[in-house]
């Protein structure tokens, strides 16, 4: 791999883009303009800076970030189409960081993870890089453009997976519906409450520590899923149940006017709040739930704002709006 030669770095990753032009086959550009998103974690700048001049000029978008914190972070805050890895990585190193990435479910399952390491690599070596999560391990020195064209590949099914998630209207990790699926329900819930001159409600729920907490804090990622497990639970029939973020879900109920919706949200804390202290792994963190409510007149439904066009990795979805019926402000409901 050849290495870059001397330059500033750009301000913003998302400076250091393709200028115009379209992408050739060996480029991928989706909706938005920019290049794919390589999220590259390694302590050594000269292998940072050398992936950086080969990835560049081939329309990748490349982020830095020089320990398993902050890569993390980045991954958590913008999330990549495909992850670099050094197996050297501080502080845990690059194999750790990938079992976090693939056990806690931080990137899709179509999100490449590539390790590399200095020097020659052994069939053990392969195999642990593998189990860890990751798609390959190279060696250094590496051929570059061989490179270029395996991370072509992989970041080409990455993208048609999020074309396919986001044209879908499920949540694959939790069952629940998602944005786009919300909308369609809520069209159809909307007609049924014209017709039946019926009120409706929407209440969004959102666990948030007590206390502020780093964006990666197990407890929060314990609490989301705490939460989802109350929803598919102690959720009615009738519900339309869905996660609008990573953190974030909704509940839609018909035949539910404002009184109800308060019962609704009151229920839904109770349970949570029963289900987060009573794990029993490990005292839990003080958890509380954010949450907002909308209830409507007959035959009027609240539904959430359309979703921004989003790059094709996922986005934060925006929270729901009133639709023209009563709504409440976010608050407190749950405390542990």
């Amino acid at each position: 791999m050849r290495p870059l030669p001397a330059r500033k770095l750009p301000s913003s990753p998302r400076e250091d883009t393709l200028k115009g032009g379209m992408l050739t086959h060996e480029r991928l550009s989706p909706a938005g303009g920019a290049g794919p998103l390589v999220l590259l974690g390694s302590a050594q700048e000269w292998l940072s800076r050398a992936f950086e001049s080969v990835l560049t000029p081939a329309g990748y978008v490349v982020q830095l970030t020089f320990t398993d914190v902050a890569t993390l972070r980045r991954v958590q805050t913008d999330p990549p189409d495909a992850v670099i890895l050094d197996v050297g990585l501080p502080d845990s190193g690059g194999l750790a960081l990938c079992r976090t990435l693939r056990r806690e479910g931080l990137v899709t399952e179509s999100t490449s993870i590539l390790m590399t390491t200095p020097g020659p690599t052994s069939r053990a070596d392969r195999l642990e890089a593998l189990r860890a999560g990751a798609c390959e391990l190279w060696a250094q020195p590496m051929d570059a453009e061989e490179y270029v064209l395996r991370l072509g590949a992989y970041v080409r099914s990455k993208l048609d997976a999020d074309r396919a998630r986001q044209q879908g209207l499920v949540e694959p990790n939790t069952g629940f519906y998602n944005v786009q699926g919300l909308l369609r329900r809520a069209e159809e819930v909307a007609a049924d409450a014209k017709r039946r001159a019926a009120a409706a409600a929407c209440v969004t729920l959102t666990p948030a520590p007590a206390q502020r907490a780093a964006p990666a804090d197990t407890g929060l990622r314990d609490a989301v899923r705490v939460l989802a497990d109350v929803l598919r639970r102690r959720g009615r029939d009738s519900d339309v149940i869905a996660q609008l973020g990573a953190e974030e879900f909704a509940v839609l109920a018909p035949n539910t006017d404002e009184a109800g919706a308060a019962q609704l949200l009151a229920r839904l804390s109770q349970e949570f709040e029963r289900a987060w202290v009573g794990r029993g792994d490990h005292p839990p963190l003080p958890m509380t739930l954010r949450h907002g409510t909308a209830a409507s007149r007959p035959g009027v439904v609240p539904t959430p704002h359309p979703p921004p066009s989003p790059r094709l990795s996922r986005p934060r979805q925006r929270p729901l709006s009133s639709g023209g019926g009563n709504g409440r402000g976010a608050g407190s409901s749950a405390t542990s």
